[in-house]
């Protein structure tokens, strides 16, 4: 790297920041669900009609049994999520939107959509598609990295 040059992950995370911000300002006066509940919600809407389990959700969003089980009692407990016995194994718990989530999940995408329009403005689609592009190749080199744990701890 060439002196005075920035590094792209810190840029990345300096950007991710931004975006919380941002977003934390358009909407501090509407209780929004945390990132990783953001993301439980938009999978599971995306998924409606089919079985999802805490495992599922799990790999999905990367993180450990423990921070998924404190994440779904949060969800539970604001009604956002039910916790449905499984057809075959009682067992296993089938999560399952509420009324309440699939509200707050139009909402949640209202605001991305929002979001994507005020960082892409100024931008050309070449532009965006090359930003994505790029993005893509950069987790997958990630993706790619010996050490990245595969269950648990993460």
């Amino acid at each position: 790297m060439k002196n005075g040059e920035k590094i792209i992950a810190i840029e990345i995370k300096k950007f991710d920041v931004e975006i919380g911000r941002y977003l934390f300002e358009i909407n501090k006066d509407n209780k929004q669900p945390s990132p990783l509940q953001g993301r439980i919600i938009k999978y599971l809407s995306k998924h409606e009609g089919e079985d999802i389990y805490q495992k599922d959700l799990e790999e999905h969003c990367e993180v450990s049994k423990a921070t998924m089980s404190q994440t779904l009692d949060a969800l539970e407990y604001e009604k956002m999520i039910v916790r449905k016995a499984d057809k075959n194994d009682a067992r296993r718990k089938r999560i399952v939107l509420t009324k309440k989530s699939k509200d707050k999940a139009k909402e949640i995408n209202k605001l991305f959509v929002s979001l994507d329009k005020k960082i892409t403005e100024g931008l050309s689609e070449r532009e965006i598609s090359a930003f994505l592009n790029t993005i893509e190749k950069m987790k997958a080199n990630l993706s790619k990295t010996p050490s990245k744990r595969k269950n648990g701890g993460k």
